[in-house]
């Protein structure tokens, strides 16, 4: 029988960790980004308006943290050094988005389409499994 502490324990923490906080990093320059277009870019305002006054806007942070995840499995692919993915790996992953997302999300932000939630982490759970799908062995 397989022992789950010591599978825990082999997983690449540190090329996982450093995928992660890549991901987090770029998913706060795009709310960043977004926040200053919407400020002073004219125009720009009127076309995000209905996006965020829709009754579709309960699903932008789903969304947002759905790309999130997916990143961060495209990110492990095109790593230099190679991340060994499987399941395991994959849910190591998770874990190690979840501590960026709590990390972004202390911050005080004026918009945070990306955060530790529900939606939030089903979002995570399935951007990384739906890209990871070939790796799941």
């Amino acid at each position: 029988m397989r022992d789950p502490w010591s599978a825990f324990k082999q997983q690449p923490w540190l090329p996982l960790l450093q995928v992660a906080g890549i991901d987090t990093l770029v998913a706060l320059l795009l709310e960043i980004l977004l926040v200053a277009l919407w400020l002073y870019v004219p125009g720009v305002g009127a076309i995000l308006n209905p996006f965020f006054s829709s009754p579709l806007s309960l699903l932008l942070p789903f969304a947002a943290t759905f790309g999130f995840g997916v990143l961060a499995v495209f990110l492990c692919e095109i790593a230099p050094q190679r991340i060994p993915l499987n399941t395991g790996s994959l849910w190591a992953l998770v874990l190690c988005l979840l501590g960026g997302l709590l990390l972004k999300t202390s911050l005080p932000l004026p918009i945070q389409l990306i955060q530790l939630s529900h939606a939030g982490f089903m979002g995570v759970l399935l951007g990384v499994f739906w890209k990871g799908r070939p790796y799941w062995f």
